[in-house]
């Protein structure tokens, strides 16, 4: 009879012979009966301590898994009894301190639960102590054990009597990992085990924006196949396609496509409009384009073939009839395959322009075919496509989306024809005339985006080809509007009309500030200013003063230099209290835009001064940052907050503006660098504050700026240079007070400082080459700051603050040629490293040597160690540099320094100057032999900048003989 171990070194060798070794296992355990069992675990000890992953081990587990899981038939009682013998055995070493044993244990669970046929039954008492002990492991410090338990728990789920798995305590630990858990394999595994319900899908949805594309990858896996798009939803399945079709990561949106092409297979069978219907594509129009791009990618839809059927059979734009009207879905569709095929013809006719010889007229005749095939998805003639939209438009409020889609094709339509021009500004006029009456959610009046309006402009000026007939025809509009509002008494009873009257105009400055055409008749409209726009600021409601102050914002984008009598409007506007965050979001928009164009200085010195003697003067800086460190109101009845209405986004996108366009304004119009690194801080912090988490615009802005800033020059890397020790106290200060809603630690904020300072710059001159970046000033701010902490830092946050600082040390990139510089600094960080709490810190003991063997590599040779005069001159100049630092003072030390008793340095330490391939252990220095714990080293600095030094601990200061010695030696 074969033994166990043949059996066993058989099964190793592929996953073709497990059958024929259970055969060989079955007869066995007929041979040996109860003593079956036993010897099976004997021989499967050795496998169960092996932790590392090897071929031959897994198949040796798999095989087992196969075994145990078999059911021979007539023989199924048996075997679920000898299932339950071989899980009871292996629960009981489920907690065994060897994590091999484990990790193999919870693998063996879980591979048994997930091979059992659904007939196989398992008692629940035994059921329960495997729950029980899984859930255990599932907090097991070895991430490989929790994933193999959360395997073994997928079976073991109870829905509940209501199906909903609400209070399953395996969901609910599940969703715990989830959400908490570092480890990527163990979201993985729970990913693929939890069990799909109402209570769980937003959790499996949130991980489509999980940190690691391969979780993301997974997730979208999941989706596929296990939800279908029905039972999600309209808001989730969006959320799900905008993730996964935007992914940076190819895997990721591959999955996303997948998933996409699934649900079109299966849920949608197979028709399109269906799918769209689905993804509400009124409500999320941009995340609809993006789908039916995608569906275009997967060769789902195929615009050429789309547009030459619908010439055939009349179909699409041209089967547009009184009595068959585009429904919204439709209408977008075939707005994305015409773009789609304008996009393809220019591309096309780009390269065959570049090109020559015949791929050129390849390229050319490719062209010609999109061309055909866009001319055959439009309307034959401009007027059966006004006609078409006029169709629309008048079928009622619930095809407003469609005029829309329909109108966004008119720069593809040629309106060279002057009947079909005619009845295309005929249309718009009536489009535009429209009077709000609550009903049609399109208006701004009535509460629309001003999508509607800017449609309507931009078929306007496609019609009105040149810049002065478009300015009249606009003009001729708004007045007959204006007079409209005159006649209702200049106020209606909610101020709809004056708001709609307000977006068209302001839409129209819009328009004419972008291009910059039609400058000399735009001003046929500034009559109403005063009339219209002025007024509006009294108005009590507050969309009306919203649209004025984007109006007089735009109308002195216009006229630059002649809106300096308009910026106290908007300065009372931003700074009010009463206003709704929307209007001082319009205000402080305006306030920005025009100091990006005219300079922030410039627009300071127009502010009118302050009528009482004692009143505070203007500041716009002040205001910006006051804006900066508002946070949004959690009342939000009268106003709803989007990102565009945050006044403290609005701030943010227009400073980090004016920060990247320093170089381009005059000189003292700008920014100094010294309000440039107050900005800057401000902004990082901003940027970990956890209130901005839903303010996607501002995290996003932010994000792109600071790469791109830390990248431009080297001003800008002094500026975050000077930035950096306000920045990092204040978070850590923020920390520590537990103010707000919460800022990242001195670690966070410090590493992350430190990355946009390793960004290489991009020199656009010879100059920018050598110029200085500031790098070494602020690791002489570091040292100083350091030897003036360090001694007093006892408490936690105190040490955490130090070793982020020795961290920040060692990690700034420096300039090897200021070989001067450098040596000074190296005789600092070599004192540093005998300070002792930061000799009992191992890491920040470990940077600082890191940091003095590179400092020591940049010496070409040897230097002759400083004199106790040089010595205290470098520490009075460093600490000048310090104290000179205006923002320090505002940002104080996040913890208290404790007091000492300090005596007045009287030499210098032994050595300066040493070989760094030692330890700093080894330098020459009383406080670094065998008495260092007896004493601490610690610096005041008094009024004068003078350095004092070393001083005796307390439990010393009774031994005066001891000290005397220590004198002795540091005056050698």
């Amino acid at each position: 009879m074969t033994s166990f171990g043949v059996i066993l070194n058989e099964c190793q060798r592929s996953q073709a012979a497990h059958k024929k070794c259970v055969r060989m296992l079955l007869e066995k355990k007929k041979e040996m009966g109860e003593a079956f069992l036993e010897e099976l675990v004997f021989h499967l000890q050795h496998v169960l301590l092996v932790f590392k992953h090897d071929a031959g081990v897994e198949r040796v587990l798999s095989f087992v898994v196969t075994f145990v899981t078999h059911r021979e038939e007539g023989k199924e009682e048996e075997s679920d009894e000898f299932l339950e013998n071989m899980l009871s055995f292996l629960v009981c070493i489920a907690k065994a301190k060897d994590k091999a044993v484990r990790y193999r244990v919870c693998q063996l669970i879980a591979g048994i639960f997930n091979g059992m046929d659904e007939d196989a039954e398992v008692s629940d008492d035994l059921a329960q102590e495997i729950m029980t002990s899984m859930l255990e492991r599932l907090q097991d410090k070895v991430p490989q054990v929790r994933a193999q338990a959360a395997r073994a728990l997928a079976r073991l789920q109870d829905p509940g009597e209501n199906a909903t798995f609400e209070d399953d305590p395996i969901v609910e630990a599940y969703k715990h990992i989830l959400a908490c858990d570092k480890n990527k394999d163990v979201r993985k595994a729970v990913l693929a085990s939890m069990a799909i319900a109402d209570a769980t899908m937003p959790d499996i949805v949130d991980r489509t924006s999980d940190i690691n594309d391969e979780v993301r990858r997974v997730a979208y896996h999941v989706l596929a196949a296990k939800v279908p798009l029905q039972s999600m939803k309209i808001a989730d399945r969006v959320l799900v396609l905008r993730r996964g079709l935007s992914d940076r990561v190819k895997r990721v949106a591959d999955a996303a496509h997948q998933l996409l092409e699934h649900w079109f297979k299966t849920s949608a069978k197979g028709d399109v409009l269906k799918l769209l219907g689905m993804l509400d594509v009124e409500l999320y129009e941009k995340d609809a384009v993006v789908v039916v791009e995608a569906l275009i990618k997967l060769g789902i839809v195929k615009p050429m073939e789309a547009a030459k059927q619908a010439a055939e059979k009349g179909e699409g734009l041209r089967g547009v009839t009184i009595h068959r009207l585009l429904l919204s879905e439709e209408a977008l569709l075939w707005r994305v395959i015409i773009e789609k095929l304008s996009e393809e013809s220019q591309q096309h006719g780009s390269a065959a322009a570049n090109a020559l010889g015949a791929t050129a007229a390849v390229e050319a005749a490719v062209a010609s075919d999109y061309l055909e095939a866009i001319e055959s998805a439009l309307p034959a003639t401009v007027e059966e496509y006004v006609a078409g939209i006029e169709q629309h438009a008048h079928a009622g409020m619930e095809f407003r989306f469609t005029t829309r889609q329909l109108l966004e094709l008119s720069n593809r339509v040629d309106m060279t024809e002057a009947t079909g021009r005619i009845s295309a500004s005929n249309l718009i006029a009536e489009l535009m005339q429209e009077i709000p009456t609550g009903e049609d959610r399109t208006l701004v009046a009535d509460g629309g985006d001003g999508s509607w309006e800017r449609t309507l402009l931009k078929v306007a000026n496609h019609v009105h080809l040149e810049s002065s007939e478009f300015a009249n025809f606009m003009s001729g509009i708004i007045l007959e509007l204006f007079q409209t509002w005159l006649e209702n008494g200049n106020l209606t009873c909610d101020g709809a009309l004056w708001t709609q009257v307000l977006a068209l105009l302001g839409a129209f400055w819009e328009v004419a500030s972008n291009t910059r055409t039609a400058d000399s008749t735009v001003f046929s409209t500034c009559h109403m200013l005063e009339r219209l726009v002025v007024p509006a600021f009294q108005h009590d409601n507050h969309a009306v003063c919203r649209e004025a102050v984007k109006c007089l914002g735009l109308y002195c984008v216009l006229d630059t230099y002649g809106s300096s009598s308009y910026l106290q409007v908007f300065y009372s506007a931003a700074s009010s209290a009463v206003e709704t965050s929307a209007v001082r979001a319009a205000a402080v928009s305006a306030l920005l835009d025009l100091a990006l164009l005219r300079g922030f200085h410039a627009i300071e010195e127009c502010f009118p001064a302050p009528v009482d003697n004692g009143a505070k003067e203007l500041s716009l800086l002040s205001l910006m940052m006051g804006a900066l460190q508002e946070r949004p109101s959690e009342d939000s009845s009268l106003d709803p907050l989007t990102d565009d209405d945050e006044p403290r986004t609005v701030a943010a996108e227009g400073m980090a503006k004016l920060l990247m366009h320093l170089d381009l304004m005059p000189p003292g119009k700008s920014f100094s660098d010294e309000e440039a690194a107050r900005v800057f801080s401000r902004l990082v912090l901003l940027y970990f504050d956890a209130s901005t988490e839903g303010s996607l615009r501002l995290r996003q802005c932010l994000s792109v700026f600071f790469d791109a800033f830390a990248s431009s020059c080297a001003r800008h890397h002094r500026i975050i240079c000077a930035a950096f020790l306000p920045t990092v106290r204040k978070a850590g200060l923020s920390v520590a007070s537990k103010r707000g809603r919460g800022l990242s630690g001195t670690a966070q904020v410090s590493r992350f400082l430190l990355q946009l300072l390793q960004q290489p710059i991009s020199p656009t001159s010879e100059r920018e080459m050598v110029e200085e970046t500031g790098h070494l000033d602020l690791m002489f701010k570091i040292a100083v700051e350091l030897r003036s902490c360090a001694p007093g830092c006892h408490e936690k946050e105190g040490k955490a603050f130090v070793a982020a600082l020795c961290k920040a040390l060692g990690t700034v990139p420096f300039d090897s040629r200021q070989e001067e510089r450098a040596f000074h600094l190296y005789t600092l960080v070599v004192q540093l490293a005998n300070i002792n709490t930061i000799r009992a810190d191992r890491s920040a003991r470990k940077d600082l040597e890191v940091l003095q063997e590179a400092l020591y590599a940049t010496f070409p040779e040897k230097h002759e160690p400083m004199s106790e005069e040089a010595l205290d001159r470098l520490w009075t100049n460093a600490m000048q540099m310090h104290n000179n630092d205006i923002q320090l003072k505002d940002a104080p030390l996040p913890f208290e320094l404790k007091e000492h008793v300090v005596e007045r340095r009287t030499t210098r330490l032994a050595s300066t100057y040493h070989n760094p391939s030692t330890s700093s252990n080894s330098v020459e220095d009383p406080v670094s032999d065998d008495s260092e714990n007896d004493f601490e080293d610690c610096e005041e600095y008094s009024n004068e900048n003078q350095i004092d030094v070393l001083h005796v601990d307390k439990c010393m200061k009774e031994n005066r003989n001891e000290r005397l010695a220590l004198k002795e030696n540091l005056d050698l």
